[in-house]
């Protein structure tokens, strides 16, 4: 890509031919800083040649005119066999593009679609919204302000008030946490209520806390219930789109043969074509690698208004860079894509920089496990720290309390042996 005069890179204005010296910085995008880190690992200097298409690039790399080939390059057989390979006399680029070796992978990404976005009449289940991840989370939440709630309020009201809380542990706990619940539900049975100012004090707060806190509960348990009534907007899939007239690659074709989805392809010369093509309904999708389709909603974005991506089925490749037949450079070049890999925050960067990058999916995938766990965690690690209070206050609680009956117990023997003392005194 290259930059334009409001600050935006567009490919449409990119022009081929040569970049040498400092016109290389002219071209960004995500190859362009693979490419600009990998070359600087190698530690070498080299001149650029930016071509129109894929085709010529693997030409040109083949017949040796290019030590290597760098674009988004999909690690296929067919490019790797010489069999059958078609003589070299630079009237079909396409034909030609075969009989070449690739480098390591520099990076993974998958085929992906991007179709138009429909409405699915597909309400989900009563279940599924009820045991969602955040109806959990706060459910477990509450919880935990009931369990906390009930021992707070039994340690400052159970000397003022055994009747309601119990001065036994379990006894205790037990009407503590039902009261916690009555209050925060905002039911208020008043059977059992805090008479000490502590208490009572506590009580006015929790009944504030417990107000917010259902109302919380209740909204989100609303919210997913209208949700899930609600069609769901989500593109058409590539089993969805049977007879349909897609843009994309014919090294594609065996692989939509495969899905066993019939389909008519129209070949793109360049992104720019299946973009123009899908605008004026020519073509109903794009079937290519997903980081072009991700660079594709980020330079045309209204795009996302009617189209999106969607990796069903998944469809997983490597990209890699071409070289001629026995290179003598391709040996240091996977050295130097190595050593690169080693850096794992430089991928994201590339990422985050140049395409569309979406954590929805994964959030999707790990949401339920990872926040339920987390939740559970910390509930269970707040309730065990509460037990442990309650359980050395209360051995400290017996051990002045057995301390102070034995002081009883010795103060009324000696009383009643010296009234004993007096009787016999009397007696004499």
């Amino acid at each position: 890509m290259a930059k334009q005069p409001d600050g935006t890179y567009s490919a449409d204005t990119l022009e081929t031919g040569w970049y040498n010296g400092s016109r290389k910085s002219e071209i960004f995008g995500y190859d362009a800083d693979y490419r600009e880190r990998i070359m600087t690992e190698m530690g070498v200097d080299y001149n650029l040649l930016v071509l129109d298409n894929y085709d010529q690039i693997t030409y040109l790399t083949r017949i040796g005119y290019c030590d290597i080939g760098f674009a988004t390059f999909i690690m296929l057989p067919v490019y790797e066999r010489c069999d059958n390979c078609p003589p070299l006399d630079g009237t079909d680029y396409y034909s030609s593009a075969c009989c070449i070796d690739f480098g390591v992978p520099h990076a993974m990404s998958n085929i992906g679609l991007l179709s138009p976005l429909h409405t699915a009449q597909s309400p989900s289940r009563i279940q599924d919204i009820l045991f969602s991840t955040n109806i959990i989370n706060l459910a477990f939440t509450l919880l935990a302000m009931m369990i906390i709630a009930g021992h707070i309020v039994w340690v400052l009201d159970r000397r003022e008030n055994d009747r309601m809380f119990p001065t036994n542990y379990f006894e205790g706990i037990v009407a503590g946490i039902w009261w916690a619940g009555v209050t925060v539900t905002t039911v208020g049975y008043g059977d059992k209520a805090p008479k000490s100012k502590p208490g009572m004090a506590f009580g006015f707060f929790f009944m504030f806390v417990g107000f917010v806190a259902t109302g919380i509960f209740a909204g989100t348990v609303t919210s997913n219930l209208t949700n899930g009534s609600i069609s769901a907007v989500s593109p058409v899939t590539l089993a969805d789109m049977v007879g349909s007239t897609i843009c994309s690659i014919v090294e594609y074709k065996g692989i939509l043969e495969q899905q066993a989805v019939t389909v008519v392809l129209e070949d793109g010369d360049t992104l720019t074509d299946c973009v123009n093509d899908l605008r004026s309904g020519k073509v109903a999708a794009i079937f290519v690698d997903r980081p072009i389709l991700e660079y594709a909603l980020r330079i045309h974005p209204d795009l996302s208004d009617k189209y999106a991506i969607t990796d069903d089925p998944y469809i997983p490749i490597r990209l890699a860079a071409q070289f001629p037949k026995q290179s003598p450079i391709i040996h240091d070049y996977n050295l130097a894509v190595m050593a690169v890999l080693q850096d794992f925050s430089f991928p994201k960067t590339v990422v985050d920089n140049w395409l569309q990058y979406d954590e929805r999916s994964l959030a999707n995938k790990v949401g339920f496990s990872y926040g339920l766990g987390i939740a559970l965690l910390a509930y269970v690690g707040t309730f065990a720290i509460a037990w442990v209070v309650v359980f050395i206050w209360r051995k400290k609680f017996k051990k002045s309390k057995d301390t102070f009956s034995k002081a009883t117990s010795a103060a009324q023997e000696k009383s009643i042996q010296l009234q004993t003392s007096v009787a016999v005194a009397q007696d004499n």
